[in-house]
């Protein structure tokens, strides 16, 4: 009995430490649920300001990973890209906190806020290229519709000189 309740919590904390670990375990899959409930445990744990930005740090990291895993196998990643933008917005209010303790000479880890400075670069500069992909995405449709509109005018300029004709001939 001994032996089947040790298997049974080796194999939960096994299933566990690779939901954690593995950017394939993304939402949606069985396992995700696992990973956010360790997620906010570790982040609970974290005390000090430049603990929970090593912690962000690391989620971003994961998210990213994540979205990768789900873009390549074509998943929808509307809900993943606005946890992406609140752990962001995480990381400068931490980065700000950071700041502040650097300015006071109490910032301990002087390695974290270029850490964190990069990140926000990273993520400003995926967010210029969205923008940017988007208006092209844009450019084109608006092209697609004026040429819609040409033609559809030239179609009924077409039909109006064939009623006229039409008109001319039957008098």
């Amino acid at each position: 009995m001994v032996g089947v309740v040790s298997l049974l919590i080796v194999a939960s904390l096994s299933t566990g430490v690779y939901a954690y670990n593995s950017p394939q375990v993304t939402e949606g899959t069985p396992l995700y649920a696992i990973k956010q409930k360790i997620e906010k445990v570790e982040e609970s744990i974290k005390k000090t300001p430049e603990a929970k930005t090593k912690f962000l740090i690391k989620t971003m990291a994961r998210r990213e990973a994540e979205q990768k895993v789900m873009e390549e196998h074509g998943q929808s990643v509307e809900k993943l890209e606005k946890r992406i933008e609140k752990t962001t917005e995480q990381l400068q209010k931490a980065d700000e906190t950071l700041q502040e303790l650097e300015e006071k000479k109490e910032l301990k880890n002087k390695e974290i806020r270029p850490q964190v400075k990069e990140v926000l670069e990273k993520r400003l500069e995926i967010k210029k290229e969205r923008l940017e992909k988007q208006k092209e995405e844009i450019e084109n449709r608006q092209k697609n519709l004026e040429d819609q509109l040409d033609n559809k005018n030239k179609i009924n300029k077409q039909v109006k000189s064939d009623e006229h004709n039409k008109s001319r001939d039957d008098r």
